[in-house]
């Protein structure tokens, strides 16, 4: 084969003669005086559009009694995300027997933290088994990430192979919240439903999350919600801030 006809074969192969010219066409109709920034821009939006799309994530975080778990079975319910919990996905790997999960109970049982490794890894594969069997594109990831550990973790292994849409946090007071697992302490049956460890659990919450919570503020990814407020007033504001997160998601990629 020729260089020319080398050339011209890749070139149908990859439809670049198509896009270039909807690119000029673009900077023609914009009229614009930089046309080539306009041609460069039809171009990226071109490539973005041929890569695979990459699943969006958004982390729920708020102290223990927020409504973190009502509020993401709405969201599942009304916009079709996956809901995964780091806590669950822990738990069921440690009972289905495998190595890792037998790794995971011996942390356990020595009162150690489970490697932060250990965690990502089980929630990526959850999510692309997902987005695999029934091509699930949207994911809400509760109670993660816990403290500075686990956002450092996520960045290094996951890094841009996911696209973190935003961080939903539910803001309540410490007072509320004791009132709400007391009473949920009644009839629930968890040990961990009482005055000590609810307290334990939110002074945790306080000094390991927050820290979390303000360094996606500098990037403009959190938004809060007072969740001492009613269900479906939360509900409310956290289904249209959902919506638009999707929006743009589905906007640009």
């Amino acid at each position: 084969m020729s260089l020319a006809e080398d050339v011209n074969a890749y070139m149908h192969a990859h439809n670049i003669l198509e896009i270039t010219q909807a690119a000029i066409k673009s900077a023609v109709k914009q009229r614009s005086p930089t046309p080539a920034q306009v041609m460069a821009e039809h171009l990226l939006a071109a490539h973005r559009k041929s890569q695979p799309k990459r699943p969006l994530v958004a982390f729920v975080l708020g102290g223990p009694g927020a409504g973190k778990g009502t509020q993401c079975a709405k969201i599942v319910e009304s916009l079709g995300f996956v809901h995964l919990s780091a806590g669950d996905l822990l738990r069921e790997e440690r009972k289905s027997g495998s190595a890792q999960g037998a790794m995971i109970d011996e942390f356990i049982k020595e009162g150690k933290i489970v490697p932060v490794e250990v965690t990502i890894k089980l929630l990526l594969a959850a999510i692309e088994k997902a987005d695999r069997l029934h091509n699930s594109k949207l994911f809400l990831v509760d109670g993660f990430p816990r403290n500075t550990n686990n956002l450092a973790g996520w960045q290094k292994t996951v890094g841009d192979t996911l696209l973190l849409g935003g961080v939903l946090v539910y803001n309540v007071e410490e007072r509320i919240l004791e009132e709400r697992l007391l009473e949920r302490g009644k009839s629930s049956g968890r040990t961990d439903d009482n005055i000590e460890s609810i307290k334990k659990r939110f002074n945790t919450f306080k000094s390991e999350t927050t820290p979390v919570i303000e360094y996606y503020k500098c990037l403009d990814l959190v938004h809060e919600f007072d969740g001492a407020r009613s269900i479906d007033e939360v509900w409310t504001d956290t289904k249209s801030t959902v919506q638009a997160m999707v929006a743009k998601y589905e906007s640009e990629n």
